[in-house]
């Protein structure tokens, strides 16, 4: 009876430390100045770079520039390959031409996939062959879970790291290349006359914040990389798998929020360098989002809307228009279930506007998300799919 009283006891214990281990997702903050460790949670388990990934891409660039084989004002011819890469992009045409200091900005900004393999081309015969550079310049730094198969970070099921090595990535960059590591705070990235907002939230969100990098994808989830400087205090700090954009943002606050009050005791802990775990290799990271899931966290801008929607306001700013619909999103989710959010440009002569919907839902739906939020006085319309497809629609 012992016996059996034990096993019992000890399946529900793996049980447990199963389920426990499997939300605990990985995140490292530390000292940007001393590389003292200050937090950490599973850093060492293997996940997808996503577009952390450019953070090694850019680093290689950094060296290129630093040893004379590269020069900012070199034009870089695009290839078929990089002008067909998916978005984010941003959507150079073969044959076209871009300096590496535009290109630096564009892959440091707003994470362009095109961009990044114009890079990873000019300074290998391929981007495979770039990728290999890129390992082993990561093994060259410490980085001994990490293994680059392309310049993005778009999906490969090879291609992997860990929290740990993704913030020794970022206090290598800051430390190596301080001047150009500015570029990741870059707010503004003007190409052709089109001014591009950074896509990384935290630099307007949290004070301090001057970098670095954004990730995502479905099988890796919402990932960031972020630094920040406060008087002579730094913190590097990195968040894999977050759930959605919000999501890793929050996480991200708490983990430098956590990061600030141990301060006081850096220098006590282990410091940020080199670890045994290449083992990590032959480990297959977890998927973050199913398809489902992914599907319904993804923004929609362009193309069909599904099924029914809401219509919920107007703004001025895109960045605003998708935090508002995310914030909305988890809302209505015990009124109405999942959602996706919709956001759709406005042109007007004197600029243009964002349409923030809620779309794939049901008639019923959408008439009882708009009841809710007419009864807290706020604004909303139901649109039919005809409607919302309509013509012109994303335009008045």
């Amino acid at each position: 009876m012992h016996k059996i009283l034990s096993k019992t006891a000890l399946t529900v214990c793996l049980v447990w430390v199963s389920i426990a281990s499997a939300v605990e997702y990985p995140e490292i903050v530390i000292d940007g100045n001393s590389g003292a460790i200050l937090h950490e949670t599973g850093a060492d388990r293997a996940w997808y770079p996503a577009s952390l990934t450019k953070m090694m891409t850019l680093y290689l660039i950094f060296q290129a520039l630093a040893s004379g084989e590269l020069t900012p004002d070199e034009q870089l011819e695009v290839s078929a390959n990089a002008s067909s890469q998916p978005a984010s992009k941003l959507g150079l045409a073969k044959g076209e031409k871009i300096s590496v200091a535009q290109a630096i900005l564009a892959v440091a900004t707003i994470s362009a996939n095109d961009v990044a393999v114009v890079l990873a081309e000019r300074l290998a015969v391929d981007e495979t062959e770039f990728a290999k550079k890129m390992t082993a310049q990561a093994a060259n730094m410490g980085m001994g879970a990490t293994l680059f198969k392309n310049a993005s970070g778009l999906p490969n099921p090879k291609q992997v790291t860990t929290a740990h090595d993704m913030v020794l990535l970022g206090y290598r960059l800051l430390h190596d290349f301080p001047k150009q590591f500015k570029k990741f705070g870059t707010k503004n990235f003007e190409y052709k006359g089109r001014s591009r907002a950074n896509i990384n939230g935290m630099l307007s969100s949290y004070p301090g914040v001057d970098g670095i990098k954004t990730g995502f994808t479905c099988a890796s989830g919402y990932n960031l990389a972020a630094s920040i400087q406060r008087e002579d205090r730094r913190l590097i700090g990195v968040v894999l798998g977050s759930a959605s954009s919000a999501g890793r943002s929050t996480r991200m606050r708490r983990l430098l929020d956590r990061g600030f009050v141990k301060l006081k005791d850096a220098g006590t802990g282990p410091v940020i360098g080199a670890r045994n775990v290449a083992e990590a290799f032959n480990v297959i990271p977890p998927v973050r989002l199913s398809a489902s899931e992914c599907g319904q966290n993804r923004i929609l801008t362009n193309g069909k809307l599904p099924g029914w929607g809401v219509l919920l306001g107007v703004y001025k700013n895109k960045k605003q228009a998708r935090t508002k619909g995310i914030s909305y999103r988890t809302e209505l989710k015990k009124i109405i279930g999942s959602s996706r959010v919709a956001i759709l440009k406005r042109k007007f002569k004197l600029g243009a506007s964002w349409k923030l919907l809620l779309v794939e839902l049901k008639r019923s739906q959408a008439g009882k998300a708009c009841r809710y939020l007419r009864s807290s006085g706020r604004q909303c319309i139901a649109v039919s799919p005809q409607r919302m497809n309509s013509r012109g629609f994303g335009k008045r």
